[in-house]
């Protein structure tokens, strides 16, 4: 007989299903939870990779207009040999700078244009190669060009050109 008891009440206890709903509702709650965590951990992460290429573009873009300009300052100079020399206070121009990232453009005396960019010109003298034409009647002379486009997040871009202009 106490074997007949101790089924039932095996049997009652096995076959009671009244916690296992709650149980298994906890359990697909937590790994709702785990999966809501880790989409918006991913959102987050997508919205900073989305701004950080915005910034890098409008960096891009500034450091493109600070070159552009310059150049075609330059290029609207019918002679650039008095306005544009070692010496003028118009540009910085100097020889044989390592522009880099990590250099303080105020010591260049980098000219500062609109929307946070900048530009240091880099006379380079005559041009190699272009004195070798002895019908041209002017020389070509060389620049470096150098564009710098930065936010206020301390974030930058800088961009290298070469212009020739013979004059």
């Amino acid at each position: 007989m106490k074997t007949a008891d101790f089924r039932k009440k095996i049997n009652r206890f096995v076959c009671n299903n009244n916690g296992s709903t709650i149980v298994f509702a906890l359990m697909i709650m937590a790994i709702l939870s785990v999966i809501g965590f880790y989409s918006i951990n991913d959102s987050v992460s997508e919205g900073n990779i989305a701004r950080n290429h915005g910034i890098y573009k409008e960096n891009l873009y500034r450091s493109e207009f600070a070159v552009r300009t310059i150049i075609q300052n330059i290029e609207d100079e019918p002679d650039p040999k008095d306005s544009i020399n070692p010496t003028s206070d118009d540009y910085d121009i100097t020889v044989n700078i390592p522009i880099e990232t990590d250099l303080d453009w105020s010591d260049l005396k980098a000219i500062d244009l609109i929307n946070n960019s900048q530009y240091i010109a880099v006379y380079n003298g005559i041009a190699s190669g272009s004195n070798l034409d002895l019908t041209e009647p002017t020389q070509m002379y060389s620049y470096t060009i150098y564009g710098r486009g930065f936010s206020d997040d301390n974030s930058e871009f800088i961009i290298e050109a070469g212009f020739r202009k013979r004059y």
